[in-house]
């Protein structure tokens, strides 16, 4: 089954050099028509709970990418 992810969410993502943080900000389409719009963060963390403690505090976050868009 696909994962549902709707505009606001926040992905972890694992990287060799640690985690990083995406936010959904739409998505289109269906299927393999499906169009991600992401926002990517700077930052990266060494685990998910220092993640989790960065996305409480938003403003804190810089932004890498404003805007990318992933078929």
């Amino acid at each position: 089954m696909a994962q549902q992810f709707a505009p606001g969410d926040d992905l972890i993502f694992q990287l060799e050099s640690g985690l990083g943080l995406l936010r959904v900000i739409a998505v289109e389409g269906e299927g393999s028509e499906t169009v991600w719009h992401l926002l990517a963060y700077d930052e990266f963390f060494p685990d998910v709970e220092s993640a989790e403690r960065a996305l409480a505090e938003p403003g804190t976050l810089k932004i890498r990418n404003a805007h990318m868009a992933l078929i």
